[in-house]
């Protein structure tokens, strides 16, 4: 895991990458079969302005999330400048409700980031 006061914390170890390269080159596109993934975010309000040893249990109780769910997650990246976790997993139905349930648990202040469509 890189350092707290770095902008972005790898959760999960995907490729060697260089910081700041923008997410939308970094994040996949398809898993290692070639599937699509589908991605999702999450906002941690006010994460960064926490102490460290709070942004460290947060990251700690992402990290346990994320393992747990290990089989279904291609790809997660928190960026703490602007509080956001982002997932990329695996098109299996259920699990794109089920992770951001229990990451709700593990992290209350967590908030999913949907489109509201009418």
């Amino acid at each position: 895991m890189k350092n707290l006061d770095s902008h972005h914390v790898s959760l999960i170890k995907t490729l060697d990458i260089e910081p700041n390269i923008p997410l939308w080159k970094r994040a996949p596109t398809k898993d290692m079969d070639g599937n699509n993934v589908v991605d999702f975010m999450m906002l941690i309000p006010k994460l960064n302005k926490n102490g460290k040893q709070h942004i460290k249990n947060t990251i700690n109780k992402l990290s346990l999330v994320l393992e747990h769910h290990s089989e279904h997650i291609v790809f997660a990246d928190l960026n703490m400048k602007i509080n956001v976790l982002w997932i990329s997993i695996k098109p299996i139905k259920g699990v794109c409700i089920e992770i951001p349930a229990d990451i709700r648990r593990a992290v209350p202040e967590a908030v999913l980031i949907s489109e509201q469509y009418e």
